[in-house]
């Protein structure tokens, strides 16, 4: 299991379960380039239950990309996109 995927909890419980040494998703966390990590960091914020249940995904995309301007923000749009895709897959469809 990954310490990015547990909640603080576990984190302050089971400590111990977590070996970033041995831990497939940081190796490939570190190997990020810096546009990459920004993105997969801003997906560790946005990517919520608190945002997704309060219906504030848009507000606090706006927010804490504020400093971007149009192409720098669709890239990182981009990027976020795909990792919500992949963390987050639509259900196949039954046919």
């Amino acid at each position: 299991m990954c310490c990015q995927f547990a909640d603080e909890e576990t984190l302050a419980t089971e400590a111990e379960t977590f070996d970033c040494e041995t831990c497939a998703v940081s190796r490939h966390v570190d190997g990020l380039d810096m546009d990459n990590r920004r993105a997969w960091d801003l997906a560790q914020g946005l990517f919520v239950r608190l945002i997704a249940e309060t219906d504030s995904f848009g507000p606090v995309l706006a927010r804490i990309t504020s400093d971007l301007d149009v192409e720098q923000f669709e890239d990182t749009l981009r990027r976020l996109t795909l990792i919500y895709d992949v963390l987050a897959p639509l259900p196949k469809r039954k046919t």
